[in-house]
This record gives C-alpha cells, structure tokens and sequence, in this order.
C-alpha cells in the first residue's frame, strides 16, 4: 500500500490487504474500512466514497456537486472508467487487480482525477480523455497537472498474444510500448501511459511512478495473472481535504 499525502490532497494506492471483494463480489463492508482507514490518515476526510462500474471505456464522469452522491457510499450506480471532480471531502476512486490506476492533481484550480486504464481504456486514450475533461471544466493546464502511477501488471510479466499488436502503434516496439522476448510478446502499460502523457504535453518531472509496482510478480497484490482462484481488487483513491 502507497499514500500520496500532501496538505493539498490524500491520495492512496492499496494492496490485496484492501481488497474490496468478498468471495469474488465487491463487498460493502471492504468499503466501508477502505473510508475508515482514509478518514485515519485524515480525520476531515472523506465524507464519502464515490465509485463507478468500470466498463473498460474512455468514458468520464464529472463528479460536479455534493448532491451528486447519494449516500456514505455510492459505488457503481454510474457507468465510466475516470472519475473528475473539485469537490472536496468526498473519496474517488477506482478498483484494478493489473490495470493501470492513475491519479491525477491540478495543483492551480484545485481539481482531482483518478483512472482506470486497462489495455482497452489505454487503445481508447483514457487519459487524454481525461485530461481534455479536466481543462474543459477546470481550466487544468499540462503545467499545473501532477499525475501519479499505481500498481499494475508490468512488462516484466505482462504477456500478451500476436492478435493484441492491432489495438496499438505500429512504432509500438520502438516506443517500448511492445516487447518481444524469447519469441514471447510483453505488453508495457507504464510506456503506453507515459507515451500518452507525453503527447498531452504533461511533463516527466510532474509524473510519479514510484508507486508502480507489478501487480504480478510483486507480492502483496491482487492480480487476475496470478495462479490462483479469487484474484480480488484493490482500490486507488484520492480526495481533496
């Protein structure tokens, strides 16, 4: 597990110690001590959690006001992968087992965004759709916006079949984006986003991937890579006090 704690925003990168299902179904009470341990490390904050059903999509939604949320914990009452928002108090955030978490801060308006970029939200520019959505509402600039990597399945591990090569790049190997090795095909999700971020004009001394541990080989993560049943899903979050 990972905080990214600031006076300015929380932000928090779990584990499989905060997997939010139970018997392979999100579990209210894994939310529920998901907020406890977010209101421990800040005492004013969150009032509520704010979660989506992910659909692997490039879809954002804009958390814009308070009466927004329902009740402590709406979870999944809303379709999308990237949730935005300059609300404060309020929790929001995505659950991966080897997709790419991503938080994002504007550190000028202020604003949050926090991303589920799996393979499929990445072919489909997640990020940039995020960013764009960030500037739109928030005036967010590349200068002012701080973005963090959490844990994900790495290029290390991350093997994929010859077919996953028409979802991206041509130049893919040149970037790094694809590895080949032994014959075998390593998909790199940290390259992939970073590429991305790159070409939004974000730049590298304002992305963080000290947080970007491999979901697979690294112990302590929920991973659907690994060989065992019930992979679960861990939680990244961030919130502004």
């Amino acid at each position: 597990m990972h905080w990214v704690n600031t006076n300015d925003f929380v932000g928090y990168f779990g584990s499989e110690v905060d997997n939010l299902q139970n018997r392979g179904d999100y579990s209210t009470e894994k939310f529920l001590a998901l907020q406890k341990k977010l209101m421990q490390q800040d005492l004013t904050s969150p009032k509520s959690l704010f979660f989506l059903k992910q659909t692997h999509s490039a879809d954002v939604y804009v958390l814009r006001e308070k009466n927004d949320i329902q009740k402590p914990l709406d979870i999944f009452q809303h379709e999308g992968d990237a949730i935005i928002t300059a609300e404060k108090n309020i929790g929001i955030g995505v659950a991966t087992a080897d997709c790419l978490p991503l938080i994002l801060y504007d550190s000028h308006h202020p604003a949050i965004g926090v991303i589920h970029a799996g393979w499929r939200g990445l072919h489909l520019k997640i990020i940039t759709a995020t960013i764009l959505k960030m500037h739109a509402l928030f005036k967010t600039v590349p200068e002012t916006l701080k973005v963090y990597l959490g844990p994900s399945a790495s290029v290390c591990c991350y093997e994929v079949r010859s077919d996953f090569l028409l979802n991206f790049p041509d130049n893919s190997f040149e970037k790094g984006i694809i590895e080949k090795r032994d014959e075998k095909l390593f998909f790199n999700a940290r390259r992939a986003a970073l590429d991305e971020l790159l070409e939004n004009e974000i730049s590298e001394s304002l992305i963080d991937v000290t947080h970007n541990s491999c979901t697979i080989c690294t112990p302590g993560f929920c991973s659907v890579r690994k060989p065992k049943g019930d992979a679960g899903r861990q939680p990244s979050v961030v919130f502004l006090p």
